[in-house]
């Protein structure tokens, strides 16, 4: 503000100047011009046309009003000289070349400026034989700058005292609105987290931006915690089931002495749960640090190569399920995340698939992508329940009536290992028909030397 109350006055005595400069330009012209009338150049003689025109008051006194007048030729020699020239300035005579009628400069004299203006006294045939000089005092414009700093000198204080004080307005107006945001963020918690600053903002300002980036994050947080609650509530059940199964099993045991059949079926079961809780702990480790995927061990393998040595002997006893493999694949990862997803695919199209029917499992290269496909022509997927065979723990109604097992986890980790590497997963099936996964990854060629 100081500074914009600066530029102002700047800005003011510019005005002023070229205002006044122009007022007093005329004034000059307007008394050049009768001056100029007063003589007549008659063969190179100089002729006083009008004596009484140089005996005017502004040419014979010495007041803030005079003129002063000289009349020399090109070398400077002066023919005449205003009365008043005997107690004003002395301005020397200056030869100045212009094409204009008349040119103006400003001088200085004994610390009074003076505002001169020059013109030629021509002769019959246009040529330029003297100049005339005519100065006046020009010191209007130093008393109006006087003035102006003496009154900006006065009211500063008072300026610079209303500036603080509206400056103290502007800013504690601006900040309301993020005090009142603050307020509200600060009473929202993990607790309450369905809150939001509803504070009325100007569409595309920095607080409506500001309110909205907030908002957004509080959404963000609100997801995540419900997240964290449903997977630590899902993944609290899930444990306890094999955990309520094993510790059911052993109260069974020490109940009393059993038989060696019994002691042997109770351990098959045991053991059974404990695979089955290092399954679910297995895949919840993986789950809890999905973001971190892509960091785990991203090294080139030959997929191939994992089917012919790990997925395909695994299954070698079951005749229903069909491999075609297209050999030296390659893709970026960690081996064993990928065996994973396919373990996974191929174990849900066992367990939803009558004993009879065939399962088609594949490998093949697209010009853009690996693809694996995983096919199995059992009970299907209802279309309404496509959309959610990703989500953690989510089991349909149909496959518990069934009495299938299972804790829900299987496809929610297919889809996080598959995103983590860059791929997708898709899903195509009917009721009764079948169901076929397709899972896309980024392939990387290698050129064998």
């Amino acid at each position: 503000m100081v500074v914009l109350h600066i530029l102002f006055n700047i800005f003011i005595i510019v005005l002023l100047n070229i205002f006044l400069k122009g007022q007093i330009d005329v004034r000059m012209k307007h008394e050049m011009e009768h001056i100029l009338s007063a003589f007549h150049l008659d063969n190179s003689n100089l002729i006083v046309l009008n004596p009484k025109e140089l005996e005017e008051r502004d040419l014979v006194e010495n007041t803030e009003e005079s003129f002063y007048l000289q009349l020399y030729d090109l070398k400077g020699n002066i023919y005449l000289k205003s009365k008043n020239y005997k107690n004003g300035p002395i301005i020397e005579p200056e030869i100045y070349l212009f094409d204009e009628d008349y040119y103006f400069e400003d001088k200085a004299y004994d610390g009074i400026q003076y505002r001169v203006c020059y013109a030629y006294l021509k002769d019959q045939t246009n040529s330029q034989l003297y100049l005339v000089q005519l100065a006046a005092v020009d010191e209007l414009f130093n008393a109006v700058v006087y003035k102006i700093m003496l009154l900006n000198l006065i009211s500063f204080p008072f300026v610079l005292i209303f500036i603080v004080f509206l400056s103290l307005i502007l800013v504690k107006k601006a900040f309301n609105p993020i005090n009142e945001i603050i307020e509200i963020a600060n009473r929202i918690s993990a607790s309450n987290l369905k809150e939001r600053i509803n504070y009325d903002t100007e569409e595309d300002q920095e607080i409506d931006n500001l309110k909205k980036t907030l908002n957004s994050l509080f959404e963000r947080l609100e997801d995540q915690i419900d997240r964290i609650e449903h997977f630590t509530d899902n993944a609290s059940h899930q444990l306890m089931t094999p955990l309520t199964a094993m510790q059911s099993e052993l109260d069974f045991i020490l109940k009393k002495k059993r038989s060696e059949e019994e002691y042997r079926e109770s351990l098959a079961a045991l053991k059974e749960q404990t695979i089955r809780l290092i399954n679910i702990i297995k895949s919840l480790l993986i789950l809890a640090k999905e973001e971190d995927l892509t960091s785990q061990n991203m090294n080139i393998f030959n997929i191939s190569n994992l089917f012919e040595r790990e997925i395909i002997p695994l299954y070698k006893d079951n005749e229903n399920i069909k491999f075609e493999i297209d050999f030296n694949l390659y893709c970026k990862g960690n081996a064993e995340y990928v065996s994973m997803v396919i373990y996974n695919l191929i174990d849900n199209a066992i367990k939803y698939s009558p004993n009879d029917t065939p399962i088609w499992v594949k490998l093949k290269e697209t010009k853009s992508y690996l693809k694996i496909e995983v096919e199995d022509f059992g009970i299907g997927i209802a279309k309404e329940e496509t959309d959610r065979i990703f989500e953690r723990f989510y089991r349909s109604d149909k496959i518990d009536k069934l009495g299938m097992k299972g804790f829900g986890l299987g496809l929610s980790l297919v889809k996080t290992i598959v995103d983590s590497l860059g791929g997708r997963v898709d899903v195509e099936s009917e009721l009764g028909k079948g169901t076929k996964f397709e899972v896309k990854l980024p392939k990387v060629k290698i050129t064998e030397e």
